[in-house]
């Protein structure tokens, strides 16, 4: 299964750091790794698409598709979200909860993708 995340360039470059901190605890690292290598690397690339979740044409909203396994589990949006909340507390980052949030309500995340 894979899930689907909506955003601008200006979120996802918050995102993209994190993959790079130099505090990441190992696992974390080994974590954000496997996004990376699952779909996350093409964040600056991703293809334009209209945000499902807001009336609208946003000329930079970005969809980004994450499939791909970690330690043989699959990665989930739950997964992926609780990752962000760990980031957040570092310094910084806290900006991270805030993209948690929203990927947990009404926008800004669909699993699973695509909708079946």
């Amino acid at each position: 299964m894979s899930f689907a995340i909506w955003y601008n360039r200006q979120d996802l470059t918050p995102i993209a750091a994190e993959f790079t901190r130099q505090d990441l605890s190992p696992a974390d690292r080994a974590y954000a790794q496997s996004l990376w290598n699952a779909g996350l690397s093409g964040w600056n690339t991703a293809p334009v698409e209209t945000d499902p979740f807001h009336s609208g044409n946003d000329p930079d909203c970005r969809r980004i598709v994450i499939n791909g396994k970690h330690q043989g589990k699959t990665l989930t949006l739950a997964d992926f979200r609780a990752f962000l909340y760990r980031q957040s507390l570092l310094p910084g980052a806290e900006y991270l909860d805030a993209l948690a949030n929203d990927m947990g309500g009404a926008s800004g995340a669909m699993e699973p993708w695509p909708v079946v």
